[in-house]
C-alpha cells in the first residue's frame, strides 16, 4: 500500500483536535499521493490512511511498536471479532480510548506506553481507529464506509 509521509508539529491534545488534525492530515496525505500520479484505484481506504496516522503517533511514543506484528496474546473467542473485544483487554482498550477523547491522543498513548503491552497497543490502535471513522462519519467529515 501507498502512504504519503505527512509530519505535523501540532499537537492532537484535545478530543475535537484529534478528529480535526486526523481529518486535515488525512486530506493531506490524500493530495499528497495525487501529486504524485497515484491512481485513484491505488489509494489507500480512509481507514487505511486513519491507522497508519494513528501507528505514526503511537510509534512516536513507542518506537518499538510495528502495527503489522501479531499480537502475541492469544485470539478473542470468534475470530470475527476486533482484538479490542478480548474481554482481558476490553476494559483497559476502553478506558485508553476514553482518555483519548477527553484529554487527547497523547495522553492515551502516554498511558499506554506504561503498559508494555504489545497487545494492548495492537487492540487500543484499531479501537481508536475504529472510533476515529465513527467520529469523523457522524460529524460528516468523511462518507460512511461501505465494509
Amino acid at each position: 500500500m501507498i502512504f504519503a509521509q505527512v509530519c505535523y508539529d501540532k499537537d492532537m491534545d484535545t478530543p475535537t483536535g484529534t478528529v480535526e488534525q486526523i481529518q486535515q492530515q488525512m486530506l493531506d496525505q490524500q493530495a499528497a499521493l495525487e501529486q504524485q500520479g497515484v491512481a485513484p484505484q491505488e489509494m489507500p481506504s480512509q481507514r487505511e490512511m486513519v491507522h497508519q496516522i494513528v501507528g505514526q503517533q503511537i510509534q512516536g511514543q513507542l518506537p518499538q511498536y510495528a502495527p503489522a506484528a501479531p499480537a502475541p496474546t492469544k485470539p478473542p473467542a470468534d475470530p470475527n471479532l476486533p482484538s479490542y473485544m478480548d474481554p482481558q483487554l476490553n476494559q483497559s482498550v476502553q478506558d485508553l480510548v476514553n482518555l483519548a477523547f477527553t484529554k487527547g491522543l497523547p495522553d492515551a498513548i502516554k498511558m499506554l506506553a506504561q503498559a508494555h503491552s504489545d497487545a494492548l497497543t495492537d487492540a487500543f490502535h484499531d479501537a481508536i481507529v475504529d472510533e476515529l471513522i465513527g467520529q469523523m462519519t457522524e460529524q460528516g467529515k468523511i462518507p460512511k464506509l461501505d465494509e
